[in-house]
């Protein structure tokens, strides 16, 4: 509440719309390539003329916030990055290099970096050679009350997808691409050849039409739902026997955590932003990244014990509970500004 807030991000779409619904104030800031530097010319007039005492930015725009706000004399600069090995993961070496650029040229303009994982820690002070006092780890948090196992029906979803009631639903939710290892898991459900067995994976992405080819080529397509971009996220959770992350690489799992709160079972790629929030039997199941066989191993463990699952769903809410909150996300986030703030000499 001592906080005024504005947000600036591309015009248009469903963030837009909330930020709109909850009376924040939004500027356009449109990313298009051609366009960049008359968007920092833009957001530093923005910034001049709202002055801000801090600049908060992250995704694809956040060197360009950067920029932005030390031409505008921002007092200070505090960037969230989610994945820092992704970084410089382009096809186009050019692109890569000028990336590089612009990233190391920016460095130096921010005053605290905020990761969601340990790993990122590593990668930001050994490659970037950010210095560790600059970095400060602040994991993802859940709205407890959105995301709350005792309010959402099972049933909803399942006679939406058209799931036999005696099914055993597994799913996945994130955008269809390469990154979150669907392909993985939909090898992984052809391996398990149980017809009592569903699987649903929930986004949109460029590779819808390829998952779909992959489950028509193992001859699963009659189990393998994918139903596009669903916004009703805690109900799907709710229809799931299991859920299963697949991801290659991740920062820190929104939907990883969505999936806990809800109480549901999860098994989960062992990747940087995952084991710093599951231990492997307790809160859920670990297994290597890209392993088709473990991944259809520890899905069929689990459908198989369903006492084991549950003690796995009921841990996994209780850590979401004691950790991994919106409010102690906001909380630490607040403490990061007032402690920036007293370094600069300003007060809110």
């Amino acid at each position: 509440s001592r906080y005024e807030l504005a947000v600036a991000c591309s015009p248009g779409g469903v963030l837009v719309e909330r930020l709109q619904d909850l009376g924040v104030p939004v500027i356009a800031a449109e990313m298009r390539k051609r366009r960049r530097l008359d968007t920092v010319l833009g957001l530093a007039r923005e910034f001049k003329r709202r002055q801000p005492h801090i600049v908060h930015t992250q995704g694809r725009g956040d060197p360009f916030g950067r920029l932005a706000a030390r031409l505008a004399r921002v007092p200070a600069v505090v960037s969230t990055t989610a994945m820092i090995s992704t970084r410089y993961d382009v096809e186009q070496h050019w692109r890569r290099a000028l990336y590089r650029v612009i990233d190391f040229t920016t460095d130096r303009m921010v005053d605290r970096y905020i990761v969601v994982n340990r790993a990122s820690v590593d990668a930001l002070t050994e490659r970037h050679g950010v210095p560790r006092s600059r970095v400060v780890v602040i994991p993802n948090g859940i709205e407890l009350e959105r995301y709350d196992p005792g309010e959402a029906s099972s049933g909803a979803w399942r006679e939406r997808l058209g799931v036999p009631d005696d099914a055993i639903l597994i799913g996945g939710v994130g955008r269809l691409t390469a990154q979150k290892g669907f392909d993985d898991l939909i090898r992984a459900f052809a391996a398990i050849d149980r017809p009592d067995v569903w699987l649903v994976i929930a986004g949109d992405g460029p590779d819808w039409e390829e998952l779909r080819e992959m489950a028509r080529m193992f001859d699963v397509s009659g189990r393998v739902l994918i139903p596009g971009f669903v916004e009703d996220v805690p109900g799907l959770l709710a229809a799931l026997d299991l859920f299963v992350l697949s991801s290659r690489q991740e920062g820190h799992p929104m939907v990883m955590l969505e999936a806990m709160a809800m109480a549901v079972p999860v098994v989960a790629t062992d990747i940087p932003g995952v084991g710093d929030t599951i231990t492997d039997g307790l809160e859920g199941r670990l297994v290597t990244v890209g392993d088709a066989a473990a991944l259809a191993n520890a899905i069929v463990a689990l459908i198989d014990d369903r006492p084991t699952a549950s003690r796995l769903g009921r841990n996994a809410r209780k850590k979401i509970e004691r950790d991994f909150t919106v409010e102690r996300m906001v909380r630490r986030t607040s403490i990061l500004y007032d402690g920036l703030l007293a370094e600069k000499g300003l007060t809110v």
